[in-house]
């Protein structure tokens, strides 16, 4: 047997958004990939509620919604800490919660980390663009991006699905992230030092097509580049010697030195860094 769950939204947060694992194949034709920041903590909130792993989830970031929901259902939150309440009582992240007609989940206090992951369990009814539900803000497409009175709706089961899992996104070294030099990186000379043994600090200008770093360098000569191929990860130095770090909506191709890449394993680390946060390069 099936049912329907609706998450009312009574209010937004800060920016929640409908997302899946992104859109690849058309980088060519300049669409960036987009999908999750945190890819591990995705596939658990979908494998705690039984869905498949590549099945939609509500990401939310740093400042939660209201959501309240019509019809019953279960759901597991994953990632970053934002202090969730079920009808006012705490709720556990990282294992299967069940709902009711009527509950209301809402958010607080950002404790730990940046965005949390919402999965419920069956069929999303959202619109698809290229094979994704992401928003791509940059290209023109917003169908996932949550407003104020948004109803979203979710085709149930009955079956039963309780599961508790511990997340295996070690805390260790959480502000370490391992680089590699990038096609530029000639462009930093003695400055790679200094990126890869230096604190630096996430900048409040940062978002879902960059992480901007407070530090900067001073660039003595502007290095005249044809625009080349970035992808998640590169670390590119601005004119005005600046580090920014590409993150899931960055563009396809830029015409700033690629003076690094990030490590594909610790880009989810980078997805929980919040403005003010420090960080670590290590080379890899």
């Amino acid at each position: 047997m099936s049912g329907k769950l609706i998450m009312h939204f009574e209010s937004t947060g800060l920016h929640t958004t409908i997302q899946d694992g992104g859109r690849s194949g058309f980088q060519d034709q300049a669409v960036p990939v987009g999908g999750v920041m945190d890819r591990a903590a995705y596939q658990l909130a979908n494998q705690l509620v039984g869905n498949r792993v590549d099945t939609p989830v509500l990401e939310v970031t740093l400042s939660g919604p209201k959501i309240r929901f019509e019809g019953a259902g279960q759901l597991a939150l994953t990632g970053g800490d934002l202090s969730p309440e079920l009808n006012g009582v705490s709720v556990s992240r990282y294992e299967t919660i069940v709902v009711g007609d009527g509950d209301v989940l809402r958010f607080g206090e950002a404790v730990e980390g940046c965005r949390t992951y919402l999965a419920v369990r069956g069929e999303w009814d959202v619109l698809q663009w290229m094979g994704s539900v992401s928003p791509l803000p940059a290209v023109g497409f917003l169908g996932g991006v949550i407003r104020k009175r948004d109803a979203l709706a979710v085709k149930t089961t009955n079956l039963p699905c309780d599961q508790m899992i511990e997340p295996f996104v070690s805390r260790e070294n959480k502000n370490v992230l391992r680089v590699w030099p990038g096609p530029e990186a000639n462009c930093l000379g003695e400055d790679w030092s200094y990126l890869v043994l230096g604190a630096h600090r996430v900048s409040n200008q940062s978002n879902r097509m960059g992480i901007t770093l407070t530090s900067a360098i001073q660039v003595e000569h502007s290095v005249d580049m044809i625009s080349s191929g970035v992808f998640p990860g590169v670390i590119q130095l601005t004119s005005g010697g600046q580090f920014i770090i590409l993150a899931a909506d960055s563009q396809t191709t830029g015409g700033y030195p690629r003076v690094a890449v990030i490590a594909d394993e610790d880009m989810d680390k980078l997805a929980q860094f919040r403005p003010g946060d420090e960080l670590i390069f290590v080379e890899g």
